[in-house]
């Protein structure tokens, strides 16, 4: 069998449903919805909110959309907070370790903390 749709939008409802169903399917061309950059990120976004000690879902969100945030800043927040045995999200809490950044980095630091935070709370 075969499905043919005419743009990519039409693609998620699609897959979602076969999914459901669990009926295996294979994409000729393009990329499956789920596996897109945009999705994929939201996907990290709300699996952060949801576990804000997901690791791998902060180091995915921080960076994109450009924060000021680099991946040297990613590395240090990820050693500090490895050394504190808590998430790098919780981290982002300790005053201590916002001093370790320079100003406009920790002010970044602190407004993705505070985006995060008040979504968390929020669900």
């Amino acid at each position: 069998v075969a499905i043919i749709y005419r743009t990519n939008a039409q693609s998620s409802i699609l897959e979602q449903e076969l999914l459901r169903r669990g009926i295996k399917y294979f994409l000729a061309r393009g990329r499956s919805f789920f596996e897109r950059f945009e999705v994929r990120l939201a996907l990290d976004a709300l699996k952060l909110i949801y576990n804000p000690a997901d690791n791998d879902a902060f180091k995915n969100v921080i960076s994109t959309p450009p924060r000021n945030i680099g991946q040297k800043s990613i590395e240090k927040l990820e050693r500090a907070a490895t050394d504190g045995e808590s998430s790098m999200f919780e981290s982002l809490s300790k005053s201590h370790i916002l001093l370790l950044f320079p100003p406009k980095r920790r002010q970044a630091l602190e407004q993705f903390f505070q985006l995060f935070d008040d979504l968390t709370r929020a669900f």
